[in-house]
């Protein structure tokens, strides 16, 4: 004999829990430290005073 059926739904429930919670955790994370940095590049091999330098 094996356990009663309201054990099987109570731990699919705890999962389902712990798997929404981490999805609504994880956005939250990923962004939390997020910047952004824009640089200027110098295009069709233009010289800049670094590079020539070197």
């Amino acid at each position: 004999m094996g356990r009663h059926p309201c054990f099987r739904i109570a731990a699919v429930m705890r999962l389902l829990l712990a798997a929404a919670l981490a999805f609504f955790a994880a956005p939250a994370a990923a962004f939390a430290d997020a910047t952004l940095t824009m640089r200027e590049v110098p295009l069709h091999g233009e010289r800049t005073l670094a590079a020539s330098a070197a």
